[in-house]
């Protein structure tokens, strides 16, 4: 039945035996279904949140640690490694910071990593 403001739909059997509101019946049964078994999937997150905290506090020792590390190099060294590995800049842009060459940089910056290295295996 067609009405002025929209399609109104009669609550008559068709002849398949299944009318508009059986239709909708099982599609909202289906949505609560899918609802469920969503918030099945992701409630579980509230139970691990002490792993989060752990993280974060090895990702401060592991950062303490580097630091540490870095105070232990020379500025001209120090420097290029935080600006390039640690800050995301470009050579250049180290460049211009620090008032060395690029290839300064890049020299300073191998220099300085193979001074980390040493370290950690502890041969200084």
């Amino acid at each position: 039945m067609h009405g002025h403001d929209g399609v109104v739909f009669e609550a008559c059997d068709k002849a398949g035996g299944l009318n508009e509101y059986g239709i909708a019946r099982y599609k909202l049964v289906d949505l609560w279904r899918r609802r469920a078994s969503h918030e099945q999937q992701t409630d579980s997150l509230d139970e691990g949140m002490e792993i989060f905290s752990m993280a974060d506090t090895e990702a401060a020792e592991a950062r303490r640690d580097l630091n540490k590390l870095l105070d232990a190099l020379p500025e001209r060294q120090r420097l290029p490694i935080v600006h390039t590995k640690l800050e995301g800049l470009s050579v250049g842009e180290t460049a211009k910071l620090t008032g060395m060459s690029e290839s300064a940089v890049k020299v300073a910056v191998h220099r300085g990593l193979k001074a980390l290295a040493e370290k950690i295996r502890g041969k200084q």
